[in-house]
């Protein structure tokens, strides 16, 4: 299973932690909206059609 969990750190930045059987890829955007930062992380790391849980870390 493929999970990414996010965050916004103290400065705003939306932090992704991205997780599967064998990768963990930590990524931040800033001046994205989530949906828009889903969408290009998934571009951008071959992820567009793969089934990926997402969750709010706090």
């Amino acid at each position: 299973m493929r999970y990414i969990f996010y965050h916004y750190n103290e400065y705003g930045t939306l932090v992704f932690d991205y997780y599967d059987d064998e990768t963990h890829v930590s990524q931040s955007y800033v001046f994205y909206t989530l949906k828009q930062a889903v969408s290009k992380f998934r571009r951008d790391n071959g992820l567009q059609y793969k089934r990926i849980k997402i969750s709010k870390l706090f």
